[in-house]
C-alpha cells in the first residue's frame, strides 16, 4: 500500500493525495496542504476511487511512502506511514447537509466561510506527538 501526494493546479486545494487501500485501488482527496503541524487539521474533498492505470502522469509527484497500517473505525480512517517523521494521521469523515445540499467549510486562516456543492468533506487530522510512543 502506498501514500502519494501530487501537485495540482487548484489554488484552494493545491495537492492531490492518493491512498492505496487495496492492491491497485486508490482513494483520492484534494487537500489544502501536504502535511500540517502537530494537532492541526486539513480540510479535504474526497474524489473518486482510482486504479493503478488512472494515476496522474501529468502531475508532479511530491511525496511517496509505503503505508505500514491502514484501518477503518467507523468514520475514522487511521494511517501509519513507513517513515521516521510525519507518519501518523487519521481521516475523519464529516457529513453536513443543508436544505440546498451545500457543505460549509470554515477556514481559520481566512476567517470567511467557504461553500462547496459537495455532500461530504473529510478532515485530515494529525495527532500531537506523545513521548515514548512508537
Amino acid at each position: 500500500m502506498r501514500w502519494l501526494i501530487y501537485q495540482q493546479a487548484s489554488k484552494r486545494f493545491p495537492y492531490l493525495l492518493l491512498i492505496e487501500h487495496e492492491a491497485g485501488k486508490f482513494l483520492s482527496y484534494a487537500v489544502q496542504d501536504k502535511w500540517p503541524g502537530p494537532g492541526k487539521n486539513i480540510f479535504c474533498i474526497p474524489g473518486q476511487e482510482l486504479t493503478e492505470d488512472q494515476l496522474p502522469k501529468e502531475l508532479e509527484l511530491l511525496d511517496s511512502c509505503d503505508i505500514k497500517k491502514l484501518a477503518r473505525y467507523g468514520r475514522k480512517l487511521v494511517i501509519i506511514l513507513d517513515r521516521k517523521v510525519k507518519k501518523r494521521s487519521w481521516f475523519l469523515t464529516v457529513e453536513k447537509q443543508s436544505r440546498t445540499n451545500q457543505v460549509r467549510l470554515t477556514s481559520k486562516l481566512s476567517g470567511s466561510p467557504r461553500h462547496q456543492q459537495l455532500p461530504t468533506a473529510a478532515v485530515l487530522t494529525f495527532p500531537k506527538p506523545v513521548s515514548g510512543a512508537i
